[in-house]
């Protein structure tokens, strides 16, 4: 699918009639998590499976972070979120995602509408993403969030740990990976990064896909480096190595250079039976 260019004029129109201000009544609806009693589940106090352990991180303050969007280790994603907020304040989440359905248009994608997930509403940060889509010359595509986990399965943490926080949803195609506007993508998110200190870059994406416990080690290993080297090592092996290029990137703009784990884990230890077709998953914070 091509890249839509508009010129300045038209985009603004167009911003004027697709942003408007968020409201509510201008939702997405959650259909990855959609009752109380799925909201409850998220954030349960069961035991972690065996072999799962995490470290909290202290004394920092993350720049960015890493961070699962499969519910199957929503014990491990609310932990996350949690000693995220021990660590610093958020404002604004900033949640780039791989575009799982290949819908829409583009291969960045932004909306301007709000999210509902149970009865509570997330709200877009509509100025920081018209401030996106004028620098990157596109409109929204507000097509290419629908059912999209990526996203969704993040907002019940952050309206739990952050209930005041609001987000810039961002969808990056993986296979139609248009890195120019990728890199213009990380310009415009470094100069809002620069302006406040209040926003957090936060990566949803899982790792290895589809292996036996061998493959998955070896694919974990590739993808430990490129974490540790903040991606001057091999590149990882996942689902948004688009959004990993930015975030590195952003990391290096903003002097961010170490590499918190707190988790490292995959799907098999919470599944055993599905040993042949692992999903990994690390949790980490940069600083």
């Amino acid at each position: 699918m091509g890249l839509r260019i508009f010129k300045c004029s038209v985009l603004m129109l167009s911003l004027v009639g697709s942003c408007g201000r968020g409201d509510v009544a201008d939702c997405i609806s959650n259909t990855t998590v959609v009752s109380e009693k799925q909201l409850m589940e998220l954030s349960s106090s069961a035991p972690l499976p065996a072999g799962v352990d995490f470290k909290p991180a202290s004394r920092i303050r993350p720049f960015s972070g890493t961070t699962s969007h499969h519910l199957l280790c929503r014990h491990v994603i609310d932990r996350w979120f949690q000693n995220l907020a021990e660590l610093r304040e958020v404002r604004t989440f900033v949640i780039i995602s791989p575009n799982h359905g290949r819908l829409g248009a583009l291969p960045v994608s932004l909306t301007c509408r709000s999210w509902k997930t149970a009865g509570k509403t997330t709200r877009t940060n509509v100025d920081l993403v018209g401030i996106i889509l004028r620098e990157l010359e596109i409109q929204t595509d507000d097509v290419a969030f629908g059912n999209e986990h990526g996203i969704e399965a993040l907002l019940p943490f952050v309206n739990k740990y952050f209930p005041k926080a609001d987000i810039v949803p961002i969808l990056l195609d993986e296979k139609q990976r248009h890195v120019p506007l990728i890199m213009k993508l990380t310009d415009s998110l470094h100069r809002i990064f620069k302006a406040d200190q209040k926003a957090f870059l936060l990566l949803s994406v899982d790792f290895s896909h589809r292996g036996d416990a061998a493959m998955t080690a070896k694919n974990d290993r590739r993808s430990h480096k490129a974490l540790a080297s903040m991606g001057k090592g091999k590149s990882a092996v996942s689902d948004n190595n688009g959004g990993l290029m930015v975030m590195f990137e952003l990391c290096e703009r903003m002097n961010v250079a170490n590499t918190h784990f707190f988790c490292h884990t995959d799907s098999a230890k919470f599944e055993p039976e599905a040993a042949l077709d692992i999903t990994s998953y690390f949790f980490t914070f940069q600083y």
